[in-house]
């Protein structure tokens, strides 16, 4: 992995916080600093799919609890979900500005797999 600077660092912390403001800011960082720096682009493109898999099981969770029944449980078991990925979010991003390289172990693998080019 290359070397970092503190700014690599808050970028991708900012990544992270971006899913809290409906990935807008994680995109912009992603479009701006594509080509710049494989460290920030990696916590962009993972920031991404955590908030996709975050949006994907909430939908699921919603479809759940339509069914007459168990809906309830599933339907209570989003807002402790949501908040676990806000808490593990903010956690991620002040690890990231502290200067830690955080990789969720199979996502990772994914990413660097396919979509970091190769390296």
């Amino acid at each position: 992995m290359t070397t970092q600077n503190s700014n690599d660092n808050a970028l991708a912390g900012v990544a992270y916080l971006g899913l809290i403001l409906c990935m807008v800011p994680t995109v912009i960082v992603l479009v701006l600093k594509f080509n710049d720096s494989r460290f920030v682009k990696f916590h962009c493109i993972q920031a991404l799919a955590l908030g996709i898999a975050s949006i994907l099981i909430n939908i699921a969770l919603s479809i759940i609890s339509l069914v007459p029944g168990v809906g309830i449980v599933f339907g209570l078991l989003g807002i402790p979900l949501s908040l676990g990925m806000l808490l593990g979010v903010v956690v991620l991003a002040v690890l990231l500005f502290q200067g830690k390289d955080i990789r969720i172990p199979a996502l990772a693998d994914f990413i660097d797999a396919n979509l970091m080019g190769g390296a």
